[in-house]
């Protein structure tokens, strides 16, 4: 069954989304017909984003890819009188990486930033490193010219052995999904910078390619969501043997970043997890939560600092999905994996979910907010119900949890709320 998120997308909210992103798209094209002809950076940004005028709605939205939007929402949101020429570039080149192939034919555009720069086009596969300018021509299909620092170099798209091919790897032959390692700050959010995972991406690959195999097992309307929006997975490093990192981007919707050391139900968790966030992302693009948001002074049950009201009902929305995948998993007999450890899991993030639903004010909340926190309520009630849960009922790595969190952040203790008659929190 679909979140309340998942359900207002399918009903409506893809179009909104999406017409939110050519809304963008065409304010900045029509500000680039306006840039002087006088050789700077906005010149070669009228004359880069000119290429795409001929270009239909659905053939933009088909393919954009979510580095090229997220380099739209950028520019869009920048004082853009006085961009920073790195800023158009990156723009420009996820822009040409993302519809090289209708373009036609001779089409090009000029990538200057002031310094020397990876110039990294993710979706063809090709990275050249330091390059201080560079123009790129559409000369088939399959041949990309490139022009850098005075030379000249003719690329065969087809041929997967060339010098410049990128660290990505598509997870099967007939899907769309794809595993990402270039760490650059055209393609990523400066959360996940410098911790890239560097080894082979094939075990990682076959790792995703699996997950999904299952997740399509214990659900497959979820499974092809997921397929649907994630077409990009990205490894990371572990930061320690036992904190395995996961991250998603508000403006890089269709990307999610995970540890490259999960593996089995763990990493089915994962995808889950990651896919809800990209879901609730793309719905608060045209769609309010929060009102009179304070800042970050909430407590998050699975983070250690505080957290924003919006910030707070992602960890709800998503641990919930995650839980009812739970539940769906164990119903599962075809796949072997650790049922009493995950239901052990699935009991915590419940006692989670009921301590953090209890910080939210509902007065701070739209009432698309309110709807969805009433829906993670009627979710939470019924796992409380077949988990044969106790509401007085907390783990101590959950109370030691927030007594850690109110020692360490005492300026906001007076926005903590407990369970009532629960046992206090201890150290």
């Amino acid at each position: 069954m679909k979140s309340i998120a998942g359900a207002m997308l399918d009903q409506g909210g893809w179009q909104a989304y999406e017409g939110r992103l050519l809304e963008r798209l065409w304010e900045l094209m029509d500000e680039a017909r306006d840039a002087p002809a006088d050789g700077s950076s906005a010149d070669a940004f009228r004359q880069g984003l000119g290429e795409l005028e001929g270009l239909e709605a659905s053939d933009l939205l088909v393919g954009g890819t979510p580095f090229f939007w997220m380099n739209v929402h950028r520019l869009y949101g920048s004082e853009r009188r006085g961009a920073q020429a790195q800023m158009i570039r990156d723009l420009l080149m996820t822009g040409f990486d993302a519809y090289f192939q209708a373009l036609p034919k001779g089409a090009g555009v000029t990538l200057s930033g002031g310094e020397r720069r990876t110039l990294i086009l993710p979706k063809l596969g090709v990275v050249i490193p330091a390059v201080l300018q560079a123009h790129l021509r559409r000369r088939s299909s399959h041949i990309l010219e490139v022009e850098a620092d005075g030379s000249r170099h003719t690329l065969d798209l087809s041929q997967h052995s060339h010098p410049w091919r990128a660290r990505t790897l598509k997870i099967s032959a007939e899907g769309a999904e794809t595993v990402m390692a270039v760490p650059d700050a055209a393609l990523m959010a400066s959360d996940v910078n410098g911790i890239f995972a560097e080894g082979d991406l094939r075990p990682f690959a076959q790792r995703v390619g699996q997950a999904l195999q299952w997740i399509q097992t214990i659900d497959g309307e979820l499974c092809a969501s997921i397929h649907k929006l994630i077409h990009w997975y990205v490894p990371l490093n572990m930061l320690s043997p036992s904190l395995h990192p996961s991250y998603s981007e508000r403006d890089l919707v269709g990307v999610v970043h995970m540890s490259e050391a999960y593996e089995g139900i763990r990493l089915c968790e994962s995808i889950v997890h990651e896919f809800h966030h990209n879901e609730l992302h793309a719905l608060q693009c045209t769609q309010e939560l929060t009102r009179n948001d304070p800042g970050a002074v909430f407590y998050s049950p699975w983070r250690p600092d505080p957290r924003t009201l919006s910030g707070l009902l992602h960890a709800l929305h998503t641990f919930c999905a995650v839980v009812k995948f739970h539940e769906a998993a164990e119903a599962v007999r075809e796949i072997d994996f650790d049922r009493p450890g995950i239901r052990q899991r699935r009991a915590k993030f419940c006692q989670m979910l009921r301590i953090g639903m209890l910080q939210v004010p509902a007065e701070n909340l739209t009432p698309l907010g309110s709807r969805i926190l009433q829906a993670i309520e009627a979710d939470v009630v019924h796992q409380e119900q077949v988990l044969e849960l106790g509401k007085g009922t907390i783990l101590e790595a959950v109370r030691a949890h927030a007594h850690t969190w109110r020692q360490t952040n005492p300026d906001y203790v007076q926005n903590f709320r407990w369970p009532e008659g629960a046992p206090a929190p201890v150290g």
